[in-house]
């Protein structure tokens, strides 16, 4: 279970391993450059990070996020002030 109480388990989206990488970094990719090849490598590092970080709990609600953005914006703008 996470922070919010949910099974993960059942949740759960099958991500790249480090094979599967491996070989994404091998085969050529038909019309890409090896720049946007990397950058797609990249993203999907990051979603494979999240979803782990997800399945373990380690998250916080969206609403607590952008509340804390927007004290941080009003407080930035009161600086600038």
């Amino acid at each position: 279970m996470n922070s919010t109480g949910h099974d993960t388990r059942d949740e759960r989206h099958e991500f790249l391993d480090s094979r599967q990488t491996h070989q994404l970094r091998q085969e050529p990719c038909r019309g890409h450059r090896d720049e946007e090849r990397e950058a797609t490598l990249a993203l999907l590092k990051i979603l494979v990070l999240g979803n782990h970080a997800i399945e373990q709990g380690q998250f916080r609600p969206a609403e607590d996020v952008f509340a804390d953005l927007g004290r941080q914006a009003v407080e930035e703008e009161k600086d600038a002030k």
